[in-house]
């Protein structure tokens, strides 16, 4: 089970990753009182309840085939029409960097799947992160 540190403070200087293909469920630990200590890395996502800022929660995400349980903490959190959009950072860099590579991996899908979809083109795994990387990696958030 993921853990949270005591305290943080829930400032980002970086753009966040918009999750939007894979399934994503988010649980809360606990409410936690803001310090200095730093955060990492950073993630957008929508989810059917609110959490306020300062909620510690436990991130799962990913698919069948490649998935990631981990805490996070809530920075932001805003109403839409029918659903609340949240940012979440990472307690450590490592656990940004694996949240990164599993946004990846769900673009990559998502491509794959869009462009059989669109274009009626099969393509395998590493066809399908050649060209996503070629076309979109300039675009996806660097940290």
């Amino acid at each position: 089970m993921a853990s949270c540190p005591q305290a943080i403070t829930p400032d980002l200087e970086h753009p966040c990753i918009e999750h939007q293909y894979a399934p994503i469920s988010l649980q809360l630990l606990r409410v936690i009182a803001p310090d200095a200590r730093p955060l990492f890395g950073g993630l957008r996502c929508r989810w059917c309840m609110p959490y306020r800022p300062g909620s510690c929660l436990q991130l799962s995400i990913g698919s069948h085939e490649v998935r990631l349980v981990t805490s996070a903490l809530v920075t932001r959190c805003a109403l839409n029409e029918y659903d609340y959009s949240f940012e979440l950072a990472f307690f450590d860099p490592q656990q940004a960097f694996q949240i990164r590579m599993i946004e990846q991996l769900c673009q990559i899908q998502h491509y794959r799947e869009q462009i059989q979809r669109e274009e009626g083109r099969r393509l395998d795994r590493n066809q399908a992160a050649a060209e996503w990387i070629s076309r979109f990696a300039e675009d996806f958030p660097a940290r």
